[in-house]
């Protein structure tokens, strides 16, 4: 609760701001927090006030909420193609989020609908489908990483068979939830995502070659980190945080005392991964 709370109030902060905490939470706790999710404490029933928390709780948890506000975090992505021990779980989120998902897309799907009530407590439906959207989010995101990484097994990422039971609750949503470039709303932005989805899990080439365009936004990676410059060729990694390169060492001199928060001397953290 603590981290959701501090996650909340960061984001009250600018942009910059946000990408240094951001930055440094995941250098220090991202390993711990992905392994955390994937074997998550249990609930003691006397201390759970609300029956219908219960079921979600395998998707709404602190430690894969604190992970989806962290997921645009350049460390975020070098933890996942790390292979170093510590990064290990990284490779097993995929498939534990994709079945999380499909296990309990039952019990969300009616609630996404048309909310809950037990006994005097209600909860509106924009709560469950909250709770899907995060998920499917975090899921195009770690998808995208690990293909870009070029992994030597990527239908080990997520199994065949969730896959497929997968990919009938994506049609579903995304059907039910038609998005549109004019319509911001939580329905249509979560339709979008589930398309996108879809469609990196979709065994259709045809879609797989028009998601490229969704992974693009992962590529840059090779371009000197000076906003200045676009130099991409024989541009070396940062020898401490290893998130960002340059194209020589007086572009990387005149980054890590940039202007404001976008020095890089805020952002530059060293990792166990």
């Amino acid at each position: 609760m603590l981290i959701t709370l501090q996650f909340t109030r960061n984001r009250k902060e600018s942009e910059q701001q946000q990408d240094m905490i951001n930055s440094q939470f995941c250098a220090i706790y991202l390993p711990d927090t992905v392994s955390r999710y994937l074997d998550l404490p249990q609930l003691h029933p006397e201390d759970v006030t609300d029956r219908d928390f219960v079921v979600p709780y395998q998707l709404y948890n602190s430690y894969l909420e604190t992970i989806v506000r962290t997921q645009r975090a350049p460390y975020f992505v070098k933890y996942l193609r790390s292979n170093a021990p510590i990064a290990a779980p990284g490779k097993r989120l995929p498939a534990a989020i994709a079945q999380r998902l499909l296990d309990l897309a039952p019990h969300l799907d009616p609630r996404m609908q048309f909310g809950s009530q037990i006994g005097t407590r209600c909860r509106a439906k924009v709560f469950y489908l909250s709770v899907a959207n995060n998920s499917v989010k975090l899921l195009n995101t770690l998808l995208s990483i690990f293909k870009f990484s070029k992994m030597p097994d990527q239908n080990a990422l997520v199994p065949a068979a969730v896959q497929e039971g997968l990919l009938k609750w994506l049609k579903l949503w995304e059907q039910r939830y038609p998005w549109s470039t004019y319509d911001d709303s939580a329905e249509s932005r979560f339709g979008s995502i589930c398309w996108v989805l879809w469609a990196q899990l979709s065994p259709e080439m045809d879609v797989r070659r028009d998601i490229k365009i969704y992974r693009r936004v992962l590529k840059n990676e090779d371009e000197c980190a000076l906003p200045s410059c676009s130099v991409k060729d024989n541009c070396k990694v940062c020898a401490k945080c290893k998130t960002v390169r340059y194209c020589s060492v007086g572009h990387q001199r005149a980054h890590w005392n940039f202007r404001g928060f976008e020095a890089h001397k805020h952002v530059c953290f060293e990792t166990p991964y």
